[in-house]
C-alpha cells in the first residue's frame, strides 16, 4: 500500500479546449500532504515471490567436490598402507639377508682362528715359517674385519626394521613421559643383537 500526492500547479500552456484542472489537484506542498495524510489517492500492489530450485546445481557441485576428495583421501590412504606395508618387507627381508650373512661371518673368523691357531703350533715347532704364520694371521684379521661389518650391517636392518614397524622408542625403554619430566626410573643397559 502507498499513499499518493497528485497536487501541483496548474500548466499555463494549457488550452483552454482541454478539461479544466479539479480543485483538488491544484496546490502547492500542503496539499500534496494533506492528500497523504488523508489517503486521497492511496496505490494497492500485492506481489508474491516464490524461489523454487528446480535444478540445486550449487548443493550438486558441492556434493560432487565432497565425494571426489573422499575418493582421493581414500586412495592416499590406501597408497600409506602399501607403502607401510613395503616398508616393513623390505626391512624384514634386508634383516635376514644380514643374519644370514652374518652367521657365515662368525663360522669364517672361528675357522681362520682355528686354522692360524693350528699354524702357531706348526710354527712353534720350527715346521713353517713366520711367513706363513703372518699370512694365516692376516686371513684371521681379515675373516674378524668382515665379521664386525657383517655385525653392523645386521645393526642396522635390525634399527631398520623397529623404525618401520614404530617399536624404536620401546625396544630401547625409552619413555616420553620420563623424557617430558627428566626423569629415569631405570639405568640404561644396551639392547643385545638377537
Amino acid at each position: 500500500m502507498q499513499n499518493n500526492g497528485l497536487a501541483g500547479s496548474a500548466n499555463a500552456s494549457a488550452s483552454a479546449q482541454t478539461m479544466p484542472a479539479s480543485s483538488s489537484l491544484t496546490g502547492g506542498y500542503g496539499t500534496v500532504e494533506q492528500q497523504i495524510f488523508n489517503r486521497d489517492y492511496p496505490s494497492y500492489s500485492v506481489g508474491l515471490q516464490l524461489n523454487l530450485p528446480l535444478r540445486n546445481r550449487v548443493a550438486r557441485s558441492d556434493l560432487t567436490r565432497d565425494e571426489l576428495q573422499k575418493r582421493q583421501t581414500q586412495v592416499h590412504i590406501s597408497q600409506l598402507d602399501s607403502q607401510v606395508r613395503m616398508q616393513v618387507g623390505n626391512a624384514q627381508i634386508a634383516l635376514q639377508q644380514a643374519r644370514n650373512a652374518y652367521e657365515p661371518a662368525v663360522e669364517a673368523r672361528k675357522l681362520q682362528q682355528q686354522a692360524r691357531d693350528v699354524e702357531q703350533a706348526r710354527y712353534d715347532e720350527g715346521v713353517d715359517t713366520a711367513y706363513d704364520l703372518i699370512q694365516f694371521e692376516r686371513n684371521l684379521a681379515q675373516a674378524e674385519s668382515a665379521e664386525v661389518s657383517a655385525l653392523g650391517v645386521y645393526a642396522k636392518s635390525k634399527s631398520a626394521l623397529e623404525r618401520a614397524v614404530g617399536l624404536t622408542l620401546k625396544d630401547n625403554n625409552v619413555s616420553i613421559e620420563e623424557a617430558y619430566e627428566g626423569k629415569i626410573s631405570r639405568p640404561s643397559s644396551t639392547v643385545p643383537i638377537e
